[in-house]
């Protein structure tokens, strides 16, 4: 298998039943607004690897967090993994190369914010990616934290770091990460209703991603 993705549009009350013991301590310091969060997204992540290993693992991995922030799965130093969450839905990806993962609800932002993030000739490239209708702060910040997460450093540094500079075929964009040894990244985005998802992945392991739905904790499968 090249990667596995899947995302997550629903929990019920028996989500918990995933986490393992430190993860269960881990999810009751944190606030009510961040427990769902914690879940979907770790949830998500763990359903990419059983579907990446084949294997029903849940409570056998466990998700930690780095200084940085980001996540990592302990004892798994042969693959690569990301994760992300937005307002109710969890999405992760597991590959045997670097890649990255986010997910946004589309959703006013302060046009001051567009200029933080990208320049005039990156606004002209995702202009109407999505029709008229395209949210370009969002679907910029998508598109760049995906790479810097499959990078190892999300959003520690300038987003004009990652420069978009290329649209291929209106489907991907060309990502080009400044001062780091892996520069060239394609990205993939996708709405789906009012969210979008941007999946990244090194030039030299470009394809189109294929993204797996489910809902509940029992993971059965709602939609492709």
């Amino acid at each position: 298998m090249t990667s596995s993705i899947v995302g997550i549009n629903k929990i019920d009350s028996n989500a918990k039943s995933k986490l393992n013991k430190n993860e269960l301590h881990q999810y009751r310091q944190l606030s009510n607004n961040r427990k769902k969060d914690f879940l979907l997204g770790r949830i998500a992540l763990k359903q990419a690897l059983t579907n990446y290993v084949a294997e029903d693992l849940d409570k056998d991995v466990t998700i930690k967090n780095a200084e940085n922030g980001l996540p990592y799965i302990e004892g798994r130093y042969n693959i690569y993994y990301s994760l992300s969450h937005s307002y109710d839905r969890g999405i992760g990806v597991v590959a045997p190369y670097k890649v990255g993962i986010d997910i946004e609800k589309i959703r006013p932002h302060k046009k001051s914010l567009l200029n933080y993030v990208a320049d005039q000739n990156e606004i002209d490239l995702v202009q109407n990616f999505f029709g008229s209708r395209t949210d370009i702060i969002s679907l910029i910040w998508v598109i760049k934290e995906s790479v810097m997460k499959g990078v190892g450093v999300g959003f520690a540094i300038p987003p004009k770091q990652a420069e978009i500079i290329d649209k291929i075929k209106n489907t991907t964009f060309k990502v080009k990460m400044h001062k780091f040894k892996s520069p060239i990244w394609y990205v993939w985005p996708f709405k789906v209703k009012d969210f979008y998802i941007s999946v990244a992945y090194e030039k030299k392991y470009r394809q189109k991603p294929n993204i797996n739905w489910y809902s509940g904790a029992g993971i059965s499968a709602s939609q492709k």
